[in-house]
């Protein structure tokens, strides 16, 4: 899901909607700390969406979000053999 989004330079706003649609997904089946961390994606790559439709960018908040979503969620991945990397 990381490369689809990094792979977007912001042109696309089908394939932030993709990654929308995933991060949701991925979002229902799992648990704890990891919710919040798709959730928070899910939002960013929505205001990505929205910001290449209109030549604007995500908000500070969406992107502060997952930050630190990122911070809460890395124990859970890092125990479970995953690294998170912003």
């Amino acid at each position: 899901m990381f490369a689809e989004y990094a792979a977007n330079k912001g042109t696309d706003a089908n394939a932030y909607e993709d990654v929308y649609l995933k991060a949701d997904e991925l979002g229902d089946q799992v648990t704890g700390d990891l919710k919040g961390l798709f959730a928070s994606l899910s939002v960013l790559a929505l205001e990505h969406a929205t910001a290449t439709e209109t030549g604007g960018s995500p908000s500070q908040e969406a992107r502060d979000a997952v930050s630190d979503q990122f911070k809460v969620s890395a124990p859970t991945c890092t125990a479970e053999g995953v690294t998170l990397r912003l």
